[in-house]
């Protein structure tokens, strides 16, 4: 679920060689349209980001950050001071206030030390009035161009609200995973990766509602002796065993829906319309094949053989049954097969 710092490493890396490369743009134009002071500004801020290549190598992304979100500031001052404030440099302010926003997020997601985000937005809130002020107290430096005016304020506004954008689509998309994946672990068993108890009386629910019930069926199943396992073997050994029974039981379900509904007890459920036991397809086939699926597994765990066995109850949805009725009507099977040997299925 967590970002790990090397994931943040290599974000930090892109967007450092990202804004290095505006900046070698920038240095560039300004030397283009003779604007000198704007030439050693970029001059300076490509060092910076050259030297910023080695805070996030050692893993200083608070450092970084900081440094960066003061260059950006500094910068759009300095040219908004030599060019105006038409030539759109006060954009960059969207771009720095998205980077803090992203970076917060980011950090929070790696379990770093976060950012005081409310003290670095408004400074970056601040940062705009302060270039309009600054403005309007002083005549540009540097008179461009008209048309070189315009071309490096489209510029300038396509990268900054494009950066700003893709900060956003970044966020979202990762909100998104986030909250599916938080979604996937609430529904499923974290050991054995069935679905689980909540996620199938939903499911349940949602077909009683919607679907007609009269070829759905539901098997209710225990490993046998598994108490037994546990206490000679370990716990270790009783998780290895549930996995390895969760996987022969997706693998033999032929379609119906696997569920570990508590401890060793597993649930499978499902549409087969075909209910003779000599027929392959039908329930009580499918059901038997889960069986001995089980029963001929070569289970091994260090070294040791274990002998493991399920016993299955099976019942078919008959009309006006509540989902705690069929449910407790497999478990009833399950109990006179437990009771009259075990390894067995009770249909």
């Amino acid at each position: 679920m967590n970002l790990n710092r090397n994931q943040i490493k290599i974000f930090l890396y892109l967007g450092n060689a990202l804004i290095l490369a505006v900046h070698v743009f920038l240095m560039a134009f300004f030397t283009a349209t003779h604007v000198s002071l704007m030439v050693i500004v970029n001059a300076v801020s490509v060092s910076t980001y050259i030297c910023l290549f080695l805070v996030i190598r050692y893993e200083r992304s608070r450092t970084y950050i900081i440094v960066a979100l003061a260059e950006i500031i500094a910068h759009m001052l300095m040219a908004v001071n030599c060019v105006g404030w038409s030539c759109g440099f006060q954009y960059y302010f969207f771009g720095a206030m998205a980077m803090v926003f992203y970076t917060d997020y980011f950090f929070a997601r790696a379990k770093m030390k976060r950012l005081n985000t409310i003290v670095l937005s408004l400074i970056c809130a601040a940062s705009f009035p302060a270039a309009l002020i600054l403005s309007r107290l002083r005549v540009p430096q540097y008179i461009l161009e008209d048309d070189i005016t315009l071309v490096i304020t489209v510029i300038n506004a396509l990268f900054m609200f494009a950066f700003a954008a893709v900060c956003f689509w970044l966020l979202v998309s990762k909100a998104n995973y986030y909250e599916n994946e938080l979604a996937r672990q609430a529904n499923h068993d974290k050991l054995t990766e069935l679905v689980n108890r909540n996620y199938l009386i939903e499911h349940l629910q949602k077909v009683y509602e919607e679907e007609d019930m009269s070829d759905y069926w539901l098997a209710m199943m225990d490993i046998d002796d598994f108490k037994k396992i546990n206490d000679t073997y370990g716990h270790n050994c009783g998780d290895y065993v549930l996995k390895s029974v969760a996987g022969l039981i997706s693998e033999n379900s032929c379609g119906m829906i696997p569920c570990r509904w508590g401890g060793e007890e597993f649930i499978l459920v499902g549409r087969i319309a075909e209910h003779r036991a000599e027929v392959p397809g039908s329930a009580s086939f499918v059901m038997e094949k889960v069986r001995r699926a089980v029963e001929k597994y070569d289970f091994r765990y260090e070294g040791r053989e274990i002998k493991v066995t399920v016993t299955i109850g099976l019942t078919r949805y008959t009309k006006d049954q509540s989902v705690d009725e069929w449910i407790n009507a497999a478990d009833e099977k399950l109990y006179q097969g437990k009771h009259s040997g075990k390894n067995r299925l009770v249909v």
